[in-house]
């Protein structure tokens, strides 16, 4: 036991400290706080994760002395969030009474037992009126200070470093961190009385460029609410809380965790990939590396686009140590099948989800800033298309000095000018995933390719079958517009041909007039009056009872189709649910109606263009097709969806129904007849090319033949 009074028990002990050699906490944070009467901290970085920065001897403090503790913190502002604080204290107040009250509600940080133990310490410390905490907001940058100053009459000891007292950076991280004693050497005197009037100015508001403000009223009462207690914590109950966190591995910030357990970003030890059947992920994966990291991979629907990516993404963060990856989708529910896909590779993504745009951009802030001050070393956002776009996110990417890799689902979305316009320059790494890049507009196409860089891997639906994709059965149902159909063909084709010629106010105005009498076109064709007709019959002759794993296509351009198809499904007893736009809100409801889907209680799904991208129900095994456009990709995706694999349900192949549309019979030919069979005739024969029926007896090839002869070859003799 050593007899030097008070904090000079710190006397003999060193001055430099380096982590994570040195026991900092046990050897100078709970000595010095079991003997100070006087305790101040500058907590430079606030958010879950720094509740348990606070905890080393914050008991031993509070059992023997009256004496209050004084806090400094710091949470992370967004920028709309330092607007708002920007017009009034009040403002300011109720701004940060939701940002911490998001802190102090974190889940994951709240999983550690010193977090908890930080907590009740703090609860007890306002609820006997000893402890004073201010919130310190910086204008234009960070309060990154990291000071625990103890003092005992005259005497001071002050620890600073850069380190933060978290299980990374006192156990994995190599950090220095220095004691200063005021009863030593004159330099160490001033340095320790310099800090204290440093800590005044701050507590005064006397710095320039900072604002202190008072913790919340809300926030302290819900402290005491939620944790209050008459007993005072002890340092016991310390030690157990440390304990815990060590045995069941809640270092959050060491190795991110998930179910009390210890996660890490590693491709799963099940997981084959550069050998066997799924070998082409690897070829994949080393193409896009030997083109430098930029680039993108066309990977058929049902190849491993995810999987692809996520390896890739390890393996760049395994070359350089920390990595923040964005992944973008260009739906919800694609954010959330990608959010499942990072856990199973131990990453704890954040996807935004239903979150207001102002948490999502706090969420992002605090996630870089982890980064930033080497809290993690990996970060994972998952956000959609539009969020990509959004200027106050790009602004965070572009203020984020380290390295990030950008994975863009379905790229060929990203060719517009809202995002084009926008892209991040900042991100050095950048992977474009789609079975069929190219854009509408050859402009589009080369905009993305001057981003993402050029296809670096090609692994399409011919290679892709009888691999990893099962192969399928195509049947053509032949479809006759009537005469008053035509009749609205012809006159919507007039019209395009006068809007080519007319001339309008500007480009703009005549590519919308002009794509508005498109859509209304095809409509006729995908709306076409007998095919809920002939698909009732289809369906009559396959038997409701054997329908099961189904699929149908309606179109986007009218809802009246969808409802048809429902209400004939519906006659017949077929157990179904639509899933459409308004029900892709609802990630509740989506997932629970692909559980039933996939347990099949229900037999069917209908929908529209919603399930096109990456929506990942592999059981479907038939599908009907009611209505397609004229675009290329849309088949693509469409024929992908339904043949993934499905060895759960013993799937061995798929079915597909396609409804090729004709003039009437009657129809006499002059060139728009022709021009209309032959642009049917293109989506029918690429279906037709890989079936597995194509050359049988009224297969797909000989009704594509007869449909040619009457329509094609016949005019022209």
């Amino acid at each position: 036991m050593s007899d030097q009074p008070g904090l000079r028990i710190l006397t003999h002990k060193k001055l430099t400290w380096r982590l994570p050699d040195d026991n900092v906490v046990d050897e100078v944070i709970v000595p010095a706080l079991r003997k100070a009467e006087h305790f101040d901290c500058m907590v430079g970085f606030f958010g879950g994760e720094a509740l348990r920065e606070l905890a080393p001897g914050l008991a031993a403090f509070i059992s023997r002395t009256n004496a209050p503790v004084r806090l400094l913190i710091s949470p992370t502002i967004s920028e709309t969030d330092r607007d708002a604080i920007a017009t009034g204290a009040e403002e300011a107040r109720e701004t940060l009474e939701r940002v911490l009250g998001d802190i102090l509600n974190d889940e994951q940080a709240l999983t550690s037992a010193l977090a908890q133990h930080t907590l009740r310490c703090l609860s007890y410390l306002l609820a006997v009126g000893r402890i004073e905490v201010k919130v310190v907001l910086v204008r234009d940058g960070l309060f990154h200070l990291k000071d625990w100053i103890f003092s005992n009459g005259h005497d001071i000891a002050w620890l600073s470093g850069s380190a933060n007292f978290t299980g990374r950076a006192l156990k994995r991280n190599h950090e220095k961190l220095n004691l200063h004693l005021s009863w030593g050497s004159e330099s160490q005197k001033a340095a320790c009385e310099d800090t204290i009037r440093e800590f005044n100015e701050y507590w005064a508001n006397e710095k320039n460029d900072t604002v202190s403000i008072e913790l919340p009223v809300a926030i302290a009462e819900d402290l005491l609410n939620r944790y209050g207690s008459d007993e005072p914590p002890t340092e016991e109950q310390f030690e157990k809380a440390r304990s815990i966190d060590s045995k069941f591995g809640n270092d959050q910030d060491e190795d991110q965790v998930l179910g009390g357990k210890r996660r890490q970003f590693a491709v799963p030890s099940s997981l084959v990939w550069e050998t066997g059947t799924y070998r082409h992920q690897g070829d994949a994966v080393h193409a896009w590396e030997h083109a430098g990291r930029r680039g993108v991979l066309v990977m058929a629907t049902g190849a491993g686009k995810t999987i692809t990516s996520l390896v890739a993404a390890h393996r760049l963060y395994e070359e350089i140590g920390r990595l923040l990856v964005v992944i973008a989708a260009p739906s919800r529910p694609l954010v959330e099948q990608w959010a499942s896909e990072a856990r199973i590779f131990g990453l704890d993504p954040y996807s935004v989800g239903s979150d207001s745009r102002d948490k999502r951009l706090r969420v992002v802030e605090e996630l870089l800033h982890n980064l930033e001050l080497e809290i993690s070393n990996v970060e994972c956002l998952i956000v959609t298309l539009d969020f990509m776009s959004d200027h106050e996110f790009l602004d965070q990417l572009e203020r984020y000095r380290g390295q990030i890799l950008l994975i863009a689902d379905e790229v060929h979305n990203f060719g517009t000018d809202a995002f084009m316009d926008v892209a991040p320059e900042c991100v050095e790494f950048r992977l474009g995933l789609s079975a069929t890049p190219d854009r509408y507009e050859e402009t589009e196409t080369l905009r993305l390719k001057e981003y993402f860089g050029e296809t670096v891997f090609e692994f399409g639906l011919d290679k892709a079958i009888g691999v990893c994709l099962v192969p399928y059965d195509y049947h053509l149902q032949v479809v006759d517009l009537d005469q008053e159909e035509m009749r609205e063909y012809r006159s919507l084709t007039q019209q395009i041909r006068d809007c080519l010629r007319k001339p309008f106010d500007s480009e703009k105005q005549k590519e919308e007039t002009l794509q508005k009498l498109q859509n209304r076109r095809r409509l006729v064709l995908e709306d076409a009056h007998d095919k809920i007709a002939i698909l009732e019959a289809l369906v009559d002759a396959i038997g409701s009872r054997n329908l099961k794993y189904a699929l149908f296509y309606a179109t986007d351009k009218n809802p009246k189709q969808l409802e048809e198809v429902n209400r004939m499904l519906a006659e017949k007893g077929i157990s179904f649910h639509q899933i459409t736009n308004e029900e892709t809100s609802n990630s509740r409801l989506v997932q629970s109606t692909i559980g039933l889907f996939r347990r099949g209680e229900l037999q069917a799904l209908t929908a529209k263009r919603v399930l096109d991208e990456g929506l990942n129900v592999p059981e479907i095994s038939t599908a009907f097709i009611l209505a397609s456009t004229t675009v290329k990709r849309q088949w693509v995706q469409r024929r992908g969806r339904v043949l993934r694999t499905c060895p759960i349900i013993g799937k061995e192949k798929a079915v597909i129904y396609d409804f090729l549309v004709l003039p009437p019979s009657d129809e006499p030919d002059d060139g728009l007849t022709k021009q209309l069979v032959l642009a049917e005739l293109k989506r029918c024969e690429e279906f037709a090319y890989l079936a597995q029926n194509r050359a049988a007896a009224d297969g797909p090839l000989e009704v594509i033949g007869r449909v040619r002869l009457n329509y094609i070859i016949g005019e022209q003799q």
